[in-house]
């Protein structure tokens, strides 16, 4: 907990410091549009830029996010979801068990492909190891 909180204390020290040192920031606009000058000024950013402030505010950088991925976490955990339901109301202990890995192993595993082919071994136990 001592870690998140010092990555969290970290990623704040850093967004302070780009907004209020960042030109955009330092001069009085009039308009009311303050997120579209936010993003365009992070659009003016070197993508190592990009990646250190992602990286201090714990989001994914922006050369590791990817929609492939994100849909096996959502698919997967949502399987893992259902499996644990079932579980729990008919008192098995085997798919509550499943359902639990499918819903964390998305948070341990970084490839996409190995993602996918977790998921789908798991999924398998799921119809293989039913009572």
């Amino acid at each position: 907990m001592e870690i998140f909180l010092d990555k969290f204390r970290v990623g704040l020290i850093v967004v302070f410091m780009f907004c209020f040192s960042s030109p955009v920031f330092a001069q009085p606009t009039d308009s009311k549009d303050d997120l579209g000058t936010t993003i365009e000024a992070f659009g003016k950013l070197s993508n190592g830029q990009k990646n250190m402030i992602l990286g201090a505010t714990g989001m994914p950088s922006a050369s590791s996010f990817n929609i492939a991925g994100l849909a096996a976490n959502l698919i997967f955990g949502a399987i893992g979801l259902i499996a644990f339901v079932y579980g729990k109301k008919q008192s098995s202990w085997v798919p509550m068990v499943i359902g639990i890995i499918l819903m964390v192993y998305p948070y341990f595993v970084g490839g996409t492909f190995l993602l996918y082919g977790i998921g789908i071994a798991l999924t398998a136990c799921l119809y293989f190891f039913r009572e």
